[in-house]
């Protein structure tokens, strides 16, 4: 993930997107777990707001914004919007209409991250019952 931190610190736009079957470990991947948050995101995270800090200047500032979609059965849905998320449109790779709001450190990140998990379609899967998806 410490490429994709270069490369927005450089000005690009990045995603980190897991894929992947039911109980495989994608969210434990994203996210680790509550007592050592060793995921993906928390790295990359920790990474911009270290090297953001670094770049500062009085000549230089930095806005950061995020976004958390979920996209499930062919939909993608807004999990940081306010109220119930609502199906947006899928437009030549972009989502239309997401919520981007701007964040201070990543413990803002990561609040807006919780709330938007309490919006994850859950469904008990015959596959793996035992899987984030399967129970809030």
């Amino acid at each position: 993930v410490l490429p994709l931190v270069q490369s927005v610190l450089d000005g690009y736009n990045a995603t980190v997107f897991a894929y992947g079957q039911s109980g495989s470990g994608k969210t434990h991947t994203m996210t680790g777990n509550t007592e050592k948050p060793d995921g993906m995101m928390p790295h990359a995270l920790n990474g911009i707001f270290a090297g953001i800090k670094n770049l500062e200047s009085p000549q230089k500032s930095y806005r950061i914004k995020v976004q958390y979609l979920e996209l499930y059965n062919g939909k993608a849905r807004d999990l940081i919007a306010n109220g119930k998320p609502q199906t947006l449109e899928i437009k030549n790779f972009h989502v239309v209409g997401t919520e981007n709001p701007e964040v201070a450190n990543p413990a803002d990140c990561m609040k807006l991250f919780h709330e938007g998990t309490a919006k994850r379609v859950t469904a008990s899967t015959g596959l793996h019952e035992h899987s984030s998806r399967s129970h809030a």
